[in-house]
């Protein structure tokens, strides 16, 4: 995995990108942080401010081996390769590659189950307005949440793209409590069909 994270890595940040050359480069930004650097955390047991994952406490909910930090690199770009609008040119030549996996599905936020748009994150990543942000990267299961799900934790099957409207409903929820409060919502709405607000 690590040799195929890099030759991707490689690829989109190189000059054969054509004018999406900027767009990769803001995207990997981001992700090393997310990917890469702990939160700044400076309460509880174990402070930590933007060290590499690998490299702080094992018993911290933000330790991550180097490689479970690749594994998650390579989920967020394979993800970003599959929102709706993405380069056809440069999807093709990384499946001529074998660098990503081929689906036929748009990405989805994983709240909101709305699929997300490259032309929207590329106006977004080249003009950032700050404090705004229409796409974030967060964990399914919050990093402090006691659970017992098997992808818990920082690992690729934990971490995710999320829509600003997704991020905002789940806030501190783990994905399956924030899926199970839609349902009761949506069946309240269905039970109830409440009035709508007067203009």
């Amino acid at each position: 995995m690590p040799t195929r994270v890099v030759q991707l890595r490689d690829y989109l940040l190189s000059k054969e990108v054509g004018g999406h050359k900027k767009t990769f480069d803001e995207a990997y930004n981001k992700i090393q942080v997310k990917t890469y650097l702990t939160d700044r955390v400076l309460t509880g047991g174990y402070k930590t401010n933007r060290e590499k994952r690998w490299e702080t406490h094992p018993a911290s909910v933000h330790f991550a081996l180097r490689r479970d930090c690749f594994d998650t690199e390579y989920r967020l770009i394979q993800q970003l390769c599959h929102f709706n609008g993405f380069p056809p040119r440069i999807k093709d030549e990384l499946r001529n590659r074998n660098l990503i996996e081929t689906s036929a599905e748009p990405f989805r936020c994983p709240i909101t189950l709305e699929p997300l748009s490259f032309e929207k994150f590329e106006e977004e990543i080249l003009n950032p307005v700050a404090g705004k942000s229409s796409f974030q990267v967060g964990h399914l299961n919050p990093l402090k949440a006691v659970n017992d799900d098997a992808h818990s934790g920082h690992t690729a099957e934990n971490i995710s793209w999320v829509s600003a409207n997704g991020n905002r409903i789940q806030g501190s929820l783990s994905l399956g409590e924030t899926r199970a409060m839609i349902e009761r919502i949506a069946t309240n709405y269905l039970k109830l069909k409440p009035q709508k607000p007067s203009d």
